[in-house]
């Protein structure tokens, strides 16, 4: 599904795209996501698509999730970081369990 993209923070406009957030549940998963149904996220209408999407994706992956898709689309940096975190923890679980 093309590059990762790049984020300078939770507060980074990119965001609202779910872009990169559907890139770091791919990083996590590599067969996750279904990127022919993954939209470039340049209208409110597809921001939206994609965000509910994500969320979808990372609940499927077993990731807690404690956002909206809205709270995505506006870029609520707190709100994000906690979805990554929530990613960051899986990915350990995840790894530690294929260690053991």
């Amino acid at each position: 599904g093309g590059g990762g993209g790049v984020c300078s923070s939770f507060s980074d406009a990119e965001l609202a795209s779910s872009l990169f957030l559907l890139h770091l549940c791919h990083a996590i998963d590599a067969g996750v996501v279904n990127w022919e149904i993954v939209t470039a996220g340049e209208s409110s209408e597809d921001k939206e698509h994609n965000a509910k999407y994500c969320l979808s994706v990372a609940r499927k992956m077993g990731c807690a999730v404690y956002l909206g898709w809205e709270d995505v689309v506006e870029v609520k940096p707190k709100m994000l970081m906690t979805f990554v975190g929530s990613l960051m923890a899986l990915e350990k679980s995840l790894t530690s369990v294929a260690k053991e």
